[in-house]
């Protein structure tokens, strides 16, 4: 840029200190006013509710009933994606895996998938049920008798007689059940067949009774099954033996 100066008139560089023809002192530039830098926005906080849901979606899908599942690894599904999208690449990437995963276990629920793969045994499928049923009390309750008569004066509540027969019948049952498990059963196999059964009848010990007679037939007759559904059924009916040999017999 190239000024005049003061004392001659001749056009200097405005970066010279002096001029070249008389020597007179070159005035500075004046220096631009300082403008303000505009204010640093301050970074926005990444939201990671999506993620959360997700993660909701795939804990509670564990705890529902089989039924239900399906529609929560859905949302679990969804919802990681939706994270994904937001550009959360860590967290979207792990609750979408665990939202496959859960997926596989719904779909090999209602598909058996695994037991077609030969992924699951009949080995399997009876230490899930006995690690399930591994706290079961081989005894009967200590307040039977108050179960059986108020059962019984709720059935009969102005029939006296029937109500009489109903305690003997029950009272029978009891003594049945309290009897030591069958020989030939194995001790965790029968904790299963216990467990159930108290399960599915929890105050008619006649009907308990019943159902453990059933379950130990399906039992044995498991013990020496070649079938080869034995898997298949197996996994779909890992705690009940009547309906895990009606399986194998439907395959046949």
């Amino acid at each position: 840029m190239l000024v005049k100066c003061l004392e001659c008139g001749n056009e200097v560089s405005s970066q010279a200190s002096s001029c070249p023809k008389c020597g007179h002192p070159v005035a500075p530039s004046p220096q631009p006013a300082h403008v303000p830098q505009p204010a640093q926005q301050p970074e926005k906080k990444i939201s990671h509710s999506a993620g959360w849901i997700s993660l909701a979606a795939f804990l509670f899908a564990n705890f529902t009933p089989a039924i239900l599942a399906p529609i929560l690894v859905l949302v679990a599904l969804v919802f990681a994606a939706k994270e994904l999208s937001a550009g959360n690449k860590i967290f979207g990437w792990l609750v979408l895996a665990l939202s496959l995963l859960q997926g596989w276990f719904v779909i090999d629920h209602f598909g058996h998938i695994s037991s077609s793969l030969g992924l699951v045994t009949a080995e399997d499928a009876n230490k899930q049920a006995a690690s399930k049923y591994a706290g079961t009390s081989m005894n009967m309750p200590s307040d039977w008798q108050q179960t059986v008569e108020s059962k019984c004066q709720e059935e009969w509540p102005t029939d006296y007689r029937m109500q009489e027969y109903c305690v003997k019948q029950q009272t029978e049952a009891v003594s049945a059940l309290s009897q030591s498990h069958p020989s030939d059963v194995d001790l965790a196999a029968f904790r299963v067949v216990r467990g159930k059964c108290a399960e599915e009848w929890p105050r008619d010990f006649k009907m308990r009774a019943y159902c453990e007679r059933q379950q130990v037939e399906g039992y044995r007759a498991l013990q020496s099954s070649t079938n080869s559904a034995r898997n298949t059924c197996a996994q779909q009916w890992p705690s009940d033996y009547k309906m895990r040999r009606y399986c194998e017999t439907k395959s046949n």
